[in-house]
Formats: C-alpha cells, structure tokens, sequence
C-alpha cells in the first residue's frame, strides 16, 4: 500500500509535523510523521475525518481518541 500508488497533499498544516496521504487503488491511508521533541495533540478535522483508526504507530502513546490524535515526539503514524 505504501509502496505503490499516488500521493496526495495533507491540508494538515502544523510545524511540527510532515503529513501526507498515500492512495492505492480506492485505499487511503493518512501518513503522520512528529518531526520535533514535543508531544503533539491535533484535531482530524474537516477533509480527515475520513481517517477513523489506526494501522500502524511507532510508539505505543500514539492515540487516538475520537478525532483527537495524539504524536509524541518523533513519532509517525498511518491511519486509515
């Protein structure tokens, strides 16, 4: 999934964080990356909030609760 398929703009916009979505073949999935040394909390909003769960998360206090995601530092995230 990660490999292949186009990629496409995140309007996710905070400093912090380097965000994009990867599509294949009707999947989609919200790739989220912390690049700083503090934790992060945001909202999935608007064009998001097709993203409901997590897939995969590089550290175990990524959560997700409702739309309110939060990144600790230098941690990424999938959703789908």
């Amino acid at each position: 999934m990660l490999t292949y398929g186009g990629i496409e703009t995140s309007p996710l916009s905070i400093r912090e964080l380097v965000s994009l979505i990867r599509v294949y073949k009707g999947d989609r999935r919200l790739i989220i990356h912390n690049v700083s040394d503090v934790e992060i909390t945001t909202k999935l909003e608007s064009e998001l909030n097709e993203f409901t769960s997590i897939d995969y998360k590089t550290n175990e206090r990524v959560t997700l609760e409702g739309n309110t995601l939060v990144i600790p530092a230098y941690a990424s995230v999938i959703m789908k």
